[in-house]
């Protein structure tokens, strides 16, 4: 009866100490559980706040066989909800946008009056900037479907890093 007594409390201890075991392996699993989808949630979070690529887009503006000498040249994506990138034409006729969106974009420019001989704009859609100094430079008229986005037939396909893109009126 000994012996029988003996087999039943080592019987007992090795299920006790198996489900003793289990528990352990449980618990430690659900903490790894727990830190994987913390990391896979941090890892998402981290992911979603990198900046998005952009593009720099480098070039001259044209216009009857001559440099458009001063003004305002615009990258608007054609995605809904996508910020424009700006920059002025200097008195070479060249420009370098920063931070334009990746895809298609339509090309705006924009000319205004600056100093040196030239005309005036009389047109009220060119604007002359106000209390800044104009690029030097000569006013170069351009037609006005090219500073507007319904109308201008400008396009260009930005791609991360920095191009080059001649634009002609």
């Amino acid at each position: 009866m000994s012996n029988h007594g003996s087999r039943k409390k080592q019987r007992a201890e090795e299920e006790e100490e198996q489900a003793a075991f289990l528990a352990r392996t449980h618990v430690v699993a659900g903490v790894f559980a727990v830190l994987a989808a913390t990391g896979c949630l941090l890892g998402l979070y981290y992911w979603w706040q990198l900046p998005t690529p952009r593009g720099t887009v480098s070039g001259t503006v044209r216009f009857n066989n001559g440099p458009v000498t001063g003004g305002r040249i615009t990258f608007t994506p054609t995605e809904p909800g996508k910020s424009p990138a700006t920059a002025l034409i200097d008195a070479t006729g060249a420009y370098t946008v920063h931070g334009c969106h990746l895809g298609d974009n339509k090309i705006t420019v924009e000319t205004f009056h600056v100093a040196g001989p030239g005309p005036a704009p009389k047109d009220p859609m060119i604007k002359t900037p106000e209390k800044k100094a104009a690029p030097p430079g000569v006013f170069v008229p351009i037609p006005r479907e090219y500073a507007a986005f319904d109308s201008t037939p400008l396009t260009y396909t930005v791609t991360a890093g920095q191009q080059t893109h001649p634009v002609t009126l």
